[in-house]
């Protein structure tokens, strides 16, 4: 009895392949890697990527297997781009080699218009740090998906480029900071930095200032006795200066 493909086994191909790709090609790279090492490891690889040396004949299981990868394709690909390739009497490898030719063709403006908008964005457009970060890492995640892989330095340095003016202390320190610090160190601190001035901001200034300062001293309680003798030692003394009240003299009695 000849041994059943490795193909065979796999009963939900989305449990191995999550990516679904679409039109856009921000996803293609991530789905054909993901695809790639599917295919290696179920011994499928040989129908969307001809070896150097071809066996003579094929396998008795060719057909099949070949059935099974273009279902693998089918079923990880959005419905607009399955109208694209699906094709009477197609193999796994003409239904690959279409979607690889479209994804091609539409790379160059697809750079263009990334690298657009990785030049543009600005925290501003954003409700906070890790938001903003994300949506650059993403920006970045999609050009090399296109072949224009962006560096962690210049991806660093145009993330902290976007920052407001709220963020230039922290901006400045990153930006003198010897080796820079990688995307992850950024965003770590960039969060820390917006916590920081999210407590000062809801912390009312009367109360900040009244917990600092200290309680005035209380007057000596000799004072007291004579409202004379005390507005005499006011200046000797930090407590609130208020006059005296006047001596209850009787009337044509004054001194």
């Amino acid at each position: 009895m000849d041994k059943l493909p490795p193909a065979v086994t796999v009963t939900n191909i989305k449990s191995h392949i999550p990516v679904v790709l679409e039109n856009d090609c921000s996803k293609y790279n991530s789905w054909k890697q993901l695809f790639l090492t599917h295919c290696e490891a179920y011994e499928g690889l040989d129908h969307i990527v001809p070896p150097d040396n071809p066996p003579e004949a094929k396998p008795p299981t060719w057909d099949r297997v070949d059935a099974l990868v273009r279902q693998w394709i089918y079923s990880t690909i959005s419905p607009e781009l399955l109208e694209t390739i699906l094709k009477p009497k197609s193999t796994a490898q003409m239904a690959w080699d279409t979607l690889a030719a479209l994804f091609q063709d539409n790379e160059n403006s697809r750079t263009v218009d990334l690298e657009n908008k990785f030049s543009s964005t600005r925290m501003d457009s954003f409700t906070d740090i890790s938001s903003y970060c994300k949506a650059m890492k993403n920006i970045a995640d999609q050009l090399a998906n296109v072949n224009a892989p962006v560096s962690d330095k210049r991806l660093v340095l145009q993330i902290v480029k976007g920052l407001n003016s709220k963020y230039n202390t922290v901006a400045a320190i990153i930006q003198q900071t010897t080796p820079l610090p990688d995307f992850y160190g950024v965003r770590s601190r960039l969060t820390m930095e917006e916590s920081r001035l999210n407590a000062q901001e809801n912390t009312p200034a009367d109360t900040a200032l009244a917990a600092a300062a200290p309680p005035p001293p209380a007057a000596p309680a000799f004072l007291s006795l004579n409202p004379y003798l005390t507005f005499m030692l006011l200046p000797l003394f930090p407590f609130p200066k208020t006059p005296p009240k006047p001596l209850p003299y009787p009337s044509g009695n004054m001194p």
